[in-house]
């Protein structure tokens, strides 16, 4: 299972976001982004920034240092582009204000998805029952083909494989 959930990041963007509109300072957004209580793995990360700055070395070395160790692509790319906003001397508020956009644009996306999955589940389940329905009312009037029950029955079978199997990967 990922430790890097979708939710995590949202919190942490918006954590930094509301600090990066106090003080356009890296260094003020860290400290109290870890403050704030932020869950581990990128609690390390942030300690580890904020410990390597108040003994003396240099923000950019510390955040390339951090680039290199981080597993998480998402951290890695917000890494990547505050240590861009250091050297360049840019708008922290501004670079956190978008990724936060599109973090929750990401999160409205998979919810809609999520929402036209379990739509799928019923209608196939629907589909489902209106074959077995349809199966068992040819049994009843006596209207059966061996032809038409393996069909039937097979495709009774697929329905609820596809059923079962929809939305069971996430992403």
């Amino acid at each position: 299972m990922n430790i890097y959930r979708r939710e995590g990041n949202t919190k942490l963007l918006s954590t930094m976001t509301r600090w990066s509109s106090v003080e356009n300072n890296v260094i003020f957004v860290f400290r109290k982004t870890l403050e704030s209580g932020i869950s581990e793995p990128y609690r390390s990360i942030f300690e580890n920034f904020v410990t390597r700055v108040n003994r003396g070395m240099d923000a950019v070395e510390a955040i390339e240092m951090e680039i290199k160790r981080v597993k998480s692509p998402f951290m890695k790319n917000i890494l990547v582009n505050i240590n861009s906003v250091i050297i360049n001397n840019g708008d922290l508020h501004k670079l956190l204000s978008k990724f936060e956009y599109e973090a929750f644009k990401i999160e409205e996306a998979l919810w809609d998805n999520n929402i036209k999955t379990y739509k799928d589940r019923i209608l196939m389940l629907v589909l489902v029952a209106m074959v077995i329905g349809t199966l068992i009312r040819m049994f009843a009037i006596e209207m059966t083909n061996n032809w038409i029950t393996i069909a039937a029955v097979v495709s009774v079978l697929i329905a609820l494989i596809v059923t079962w199997s929809i939305g069971r990967f996430k992403y």
